[in-house]
């Protein structure tokens, strides 16, 4: 809750905080990790991002049909929401052959509960990755 208060105020380092101290608290459940990246991916931090969502669904597989209302996190910072979405977008375009960008949107449309834009980015980001790489079947076919 203190972490999400912080997020929706763009204080992201405080966010990560809280969130760090929510996972410590329940070290099986993977939903403050994925807030937790979310706040890293606020804060640029793509590759922190990714390793957080692999340790996310490492130890809460189940989580992965989670939904997080992003209006709800950001609190209505609709401009900063749309900014992180356009700034993965133009890593994307900018660095084709990583494919960290297309699974964190795929990720941001999950949590909006957009399985065939989740999917279509998962599907991208799968074409990148390393064959057996399990991440990606972790959401695709999860989506609800």
């Amino acid at each position: 809750e203190i972490g999400d208060r912080f997020f929706g105020q763009q204080q992201y380092e405080d966010a990560i905080s809280q969130y760090k101290n929510a996972a410590a608290a329940a070290p099986d459940m993977g939903l403050p990790l994925y807030r937790q990246t979310l706040a890293y991916i606020a804060t640029r931090r793509f590759d922190t991002a990714i390793k957080t969502l692999r340790r996310a669904v490492l130890v809460d597989p189940d989580s992965v049909r989670s939904k997080i209302a992003l209006n709800d996190l950001y609190a209505e910072q609709i401009a900063a929401r749309n900014s992180h979405q356009e700034l993965l977008a133009q890593r994307a375009l900018e660095t084709p052959e990583d494919p960290t960008p297309l699974l964190l949107l795929g990720l941001l449309m999950h949590f909006e509960g957009d399985a065939a834009r989740a999917e279509r980015f998962f599907r991208a980001a799968e074409m990148l990755l390393p064959p057996g790489d399990e991440l990606i079947a972790a959401f695709i076919g999860n989506e609800t």
